[in-house]
């Protein structure tokens, strides 16, 4: 080989392999984002957001998603003593708790900090880390604080000073400013014992709720099917002691209320309506029970702390409400081509009618509050000439009266019609189907009327 070709090799050798080394493309991507560290001295929380998609709010996104990553991590352990444990077993509160932690995980979490962030075409990433320890010693100080807090709103509870109102609200706040430790068993000192805080606030609470005690002071509730009763009057008592301004509310499935008052008056009653009895039962019911929701609604906004005190139940009063239905005497008149025969198809049909409502009939007139007579009769029509068919026209009028002969109900059909092969058969049939009508008709509106229905 010559001598001068040798450096002529070696300058393109050289030359190709800068040439080679500048197409190669370096990856910068941080080890963390290619592989989740793994520490067992920090939390670490990793988020990415798009930057197309969000372009003023991504860096807050991945900031957030980050965080969120990094407080999944930390698992929540509930304490043996811990009152969740009760409300698990008594309210399945359990996944309730566990979505309301990480709903308030953003609140609660403190002395994380940035370890990196990095762009990548159009993904913005974020490194967050937050020292074990460090987490464990300022959930120890925020425990406390939030306990010495708590503390205070319970004194003020129990203190025989404050109103009603006021304790049930400090009672709240007392496990609110508890809320994002709930998992705990928070020990502490209190009228110089020991105790587990939340379990005092809500054994306390309890014996407040239970204070309360509702009463009709009306105990004879009669009305008549489709009659009113104005100012039914229910007391409230706190420990044995008549109460004003305490909220209340009276529902009933079956009766229409309309509450008088919305609270306790200054003699610590309260006034309920019923505007008009429909439902035929003869024994019905209103519920009436402390309306403690306007107080928790004023005082929180967490639906997890709502929910437990929800289910913590006070006393409840049942006020049954006797219905008396009318007792009716029936008679019929009915007719076959102007001759009563003594047929009885329409008294047995809307006698029968009747008790599937619930209403009584008796067989005298002296008896009863309400008379329902059924003049009935039939008259022959046309003959269909060559089909040897035949038609009667039926005339039934309903009228009812009270026992101040005012009637109260009254209809009247001119056109029932029967058609069969014979007089007798088209009266049949005519009477079958004035029959139905009473059944599927007049019967019902004439109940309607009772009752008040429109």
């Amino acid at each position: 080989m010559s001598k001068y070709l040798l450096p002529f090799i070696f300058i393109l050798a050289i030359s190709c392999t800068s040439k080679k080394n500048l197409e190669t493309k370096v990856d910068i991507t941080p080890t963390w984002i290619k592989e989740f560290p793994i520490s067992s001295n920090y939390y670490i929380g990793i988020g990415v957001s798009d930057i197309n998609a969000n372009p003023i709010e991504y860096i807050k996104i991945a900031q957030k998603n980050a965080l969120h990553n990094l407080i999944s991590q930390i698992k929540v352990n509930i304490s043996s003593q811990s009152i969740l444990l009760e409300m698990e077993r008594e309210y399945e509160f359990k996944q309730d708790f566990k979505s309301n932690l990480e709903m308030k995980s953003d609140d609660i979490i403190e002395g994380y900090e940035l370890v990196s962030t990095y762009t990548r075409d159009n993904e913005y990433w974020v490194y967050y880390r937050l020292n074990k320890n460090t987490y464990r010693e300022t959930r120890a100080n925020n425990i406390k604080k939030a306990s010495d807090e708590s503390k205070i709103y319970l004194k003020k509870a129990l203190d025989n000073n404050t109103n009603l109102k006021d304790k049930y609200n400090y009672y709240v706040q007392a496990l609110s400013v508890l809320e994002p430790y709930l998992n705990e068993s928070i020990l502490t000192d209190f009228n110089n014992e020991k105790v587990n805080l939340m379990i005092e606030i809500l054994s306390n609470f309890r014996t407040y709720i239970n204070s309360f005690q509702i009463d009709n002071l009306n105990k004879d509730n009669k009305v008549m099917l489709g009659g009113s009763i104005n100012n039914i009057p229910i007391s409230v008592e706190y420990n044995k002691n008549r109460i004003a301004n305490i909220p209340l509310i009276a529902t009933s499935k079956t009766l229409e209320l309309i509450n008088v008052t919305e609270k306790t008056n200054q003699n610590g009653v309260f006034e309920t309506s019923i505007k008009n009895i429909k439902i035929i039962e003869p024994i019905q019911k209103i519920e009436v029970n402390i309306d403690f929701q306007k107080w928790l609604n004023e005082t929180t906004s967490s639906d997890f702390i709502k929910k437990i005190f929800e289910n913590i139940k006070g006393h409840q009063l049942d006020i049954p409400i006797y219905i008396n239905t009318p007792k009716i005497y029936l008679q019929t008149n009915e007719k076959h081509f102007g001759i009563n025969k003594g047929k009885d198809n329409l008294k047995f049909a809307a006698e029968s009618k009747l008790h599937s409502f619930g209403l009584n009939t008796v067989t005298n007139s002296k008896d009863s509050q309400l008379i329902m007579t059924i003049n009935s009769n039939t008259e022959k029509g046309n003959i269909i000439n060559g089909q040897k068919m035949f038609t009667s026209i039926l005339k039934m009028n309903v009228q009812v009266i009270d026992i101040n002969n005012k009637v109260i109900f009254s209809s009247t059909i001119n056109d029932i019609k029967g058609l069969q092969l014979s007089f007798d058969k088209s009266d049949q049939n005519a009477y079958q189907k004035a029959s139905k009508e009473l059944n599927d008709k007049i019967i019902p509106n004439f109940i309607n009327i009772l009752t008040g229905i429109k």
